[in-house]
């Protein structure tokens, strides 16, 4: 189990659970997988991916920035 800690207070924020070594190389291999995939995707289909990524990231910004700055 990983904890997150508050380093200014010391109070736990979220606990993870650890990744076996052997799920951590299934998680390598299909990011490698998704990559091999991606590099070939055009460059629209990347733009509009990365806009929606900067979407959902801007919808969560207060929740992100409250977690970051807890962190």
């Amino acid at each position: 189990m990983l904890k997150s800690t508050n380093p200014a207070t010391g109070e736990p924020i979220r606990d993870y659970e650890a990744v076996t070594d052997e799920a951590a190389a299934h998680l390598i291999d299909a990011a490698h997988e998704a990559f091999l995939g991606w590099r070939e995707t055009s460059f629209d289909v990347r733009a509009a991916a990365l806009r929606r990524a900067a979407e959902l990231l801007r919808a969560e910004a207060s929740e992100l920035g409250r977690l970051m700055t807890l962190e």
